[in-house]
Parts: structure tokens; C-alpha cells; sequence
């Protein structure tokens, strides 16, 4: 019973609506769920509202709530028209840079589109480079040089598989592609000894394997037949045995056609030198002039200076 009498005490202790201020009259309108004006209501309804605000024993000023409730709404209005007007206005901007680019406010406008753009520009780069330099402390914690990137898997199985071989096998393996280099640069090392077993192996290796295996019967065969005791001195010269198959001359036929196709298939484009002096007339003679140039030109080299300067004797 007391609980319920201390509850009564405090409806009835209730603040006059012309004393609050104009947050807690929103508050309390929000809270009730009332829109802050009707317009059009009459005197009785109006009275009915705004009953709530107040107890039953105290005199209402209508009047005074009625005013700060209209106020709130014409400040609302105000607002949303303003903000409605700014957008009318940007969007006439935009129209009128469309239709006159020539004008003030156009370039205004672009100018102020491609400030727009520079500033996102520089964030975008001063976040790069903050990520960047964020990634090369990293890297420095970890004690990796500067400039130096992650290896590929490719590079990192090579060192492996150098770090399994010896000294001698490394040193012929360096030789080799030194050769093979030089080979690319100097034409006369192409008929070496290498080359050729390298150019017999490689043919060795585009042949089928059925044919391979057919070729290594024969020579065995053969093999044992010349090294029996019924050989002689007649049967073992280089080149004096007749005893070549059809199959092996027509294999002979069809490798050296097959080259033929290749090497008329091939064809690799020199690159231009702009800088080269004119001693051509046409096309084969520049190629004529240029392969007799790789043993004379040592020779007539300081001739041909002297020619050109006009100081030969």
C-alpha cells in the first residue's frame, strides 16, 4: 500500500509543460509516440494530447505547448527545405557545366574535380608508401638486405641441386655453356668435335624409340657375327662391309629429308644496326660483304679510315 501511495504522489508531481525545455517536450512527445503538430484539430482533441504532460490538479497552458510544438515543426521544415535547396542548386551547377563548358563556373567546376582527384591521388600514394616502408622494415628485421626479393622455387631447387654436385662436375658444366656461348657469337666453332656429337645425340633422341631399339639388335648382331673366330682382316676395315639393310638406307633417307625441311623452315632476323656504315647495294651484297668482312675486315679496317679521311698515301 505505501509503494502504491509514493507511486500516486509522483504522477502527481509532474513539471508544467511551459516550464520544460524544448529537448525534454521532444523527448516526451517521442516517447508517447506524438507527432509534434496536427494541423486542423480542434480544442478538444488538442486538449486530449497534451493531457499527459501534466496532472489533473494543475492548470494547462495550451497555448504556450502548442507553440513550442508548431516551432519544432517549422524549424523541421526549415531544415529539410534548406538542404532541398543546396542540392537544387549543385544540381544547376552541374547542369550548367554541361551545357556551357566555355563558362566561369564550368572550369570552377572541373578545376575543382581535378582537385578532387589530385588529393585522393596523394592519400592513395602516402598509403602506398607507408605500406611500403613498412614492408622493408620487416624485411630489415628479418635481416634481408635491400633490393633483394624473394627467390622463385625455380632458383631456390638450382642452388640445391648445385650444392649436391663437386668441383670437377661444376667446372665441365661451366665449360660448357662458356662454349656454348661462344659458339653463338663465333661461327667457326660450330663444327667442333662437341657440336657434332651434340647434333648426333640430339638426332639420336627425336628418333622413335621402336626404331632405336631395332638399330641397337642389329649392331649387336652384327657385332658378334665380325668379332667370332670366323672374322677376318677383310671384315673389320672401316667401310668395306656391304652388308647395309634397305630399312637402315631408307632411316638415312627420311633423317636427311626431315633436315632439309628444317632448315628451310628456318629462318632467324638479323637485327638492324641504323648506326652501321653503307657499303651495300642491295640485300646480298650486304650479306656478301658482311661474311667475307669476318676475315678481311682486321685487315682493311685502318684502309678504309684512311680512305674516308682522305689521308691515304
Amino acid at each position: 500500500m505505501d509503494d502504491h501511495n509514493e507511486m500516486d504522489n509522483q504522477t502527481d508531481e509532474v513539471t508544467p509543460l511551459h516550464k520544460l525545455d524544448d529537448a525534454e517536450v521532444k523527448r516526451r512527445l517521442r516517447l508517447h509516440q506524438q507527432p509534434i503538430c496536427y494541423f486542423g484539430e480542434t480544442e478538444e482533441d488538442r486538449k486530449q494530447r497534451l493531457s499527459h504532460f501534466v496532472s489533473k490538479n494543475e492548470i494547462v497552458d495550451y497555448k504556450i505547448a502548442e507553440e513550442k510544438h508548431k516551432s519544432h515543426h517549422e524549424n523541421f521544415l526549415q531544415r529539410a527545405q534548406k538542404e532541398q535547396e543546396e542540392e537544387e542548386a549543385l544540381l544547376k551547377l552541374q547542369q550548367h557545366t554541361t551545357t556551357t563548358k566555355g563558362s566561369v563556373s564550368a572550369r570552377i567546376f572541373n578545376l575543382r574535380m581535378k582537385a578532387n582527384k589530385c588529393r585522393k591521388q596523394n592519400i592513395d600514394e602516402v598509403v602506398e608508401e607507408a605500406n611500403r616502408q613498412k614492408y622493408e622494415e620487416e624485411r630489415a628485421e628479418k635481416g634481408i638486405k635491400p633490393g633483394v626479393w624473394f627467390k622463385n622455387k625455380k632458383q631456390i631447387k638450382q642452388e640445391e641441386r648445385d650444392s649436391e654436385i663437386t668441383a670437377e662436375q661444376s667446372i665441365k658444366i661451366n665449360e660448357k655453356k662458356s662454349l656454348k656461348r661462344k659458339r653463338n657469337h663465333d661461327g667457326s666453332l660450330i663444327h667442333t668435335d662437341d657440336a657434332l656429337y651434340e647434333a648426333y645425340d640430339r638426332r639420336l633422341r627425336e628418333m622413335p624409340y621402336q626404331v632405336k631399339q631395332k638399330m641397337v639388335e642389329e649392331y649387336q648382331m652384327n657385332k658378334s657375327k665380325q668379332t667370332g673366330a670366323s672374322a677376318t682382316n677383310a671384315d673389320l676395315q672401316y667401310g668395306q662391309n656391304d652388308g647395309v639393310t634397305q630399312e637402315g638406307i631408307d632411316r638415312m633417307v627420311n633423317e636427311l629429308e626431315v633436315r632439309k625441311q628444317k632448315r628451310d623452315k628456318f629462318s632467324r632476323r638479323r637485327e638492324y644496326n641504323e648506326d652501321e656504315d653503307v657499303t651495300y647495294i642491295n640485300e646480298f651484297n650486304r650479306r656478301f660483304n658482311k661474311n667475307i668482312g669476318k676475315a678481311f675486315d682486321k685487315y682493311t679496317k685502318e684502309i678504309r679510315a684512311n680512305l674516308e679521311r682522305g689521308t691515304a698515301l
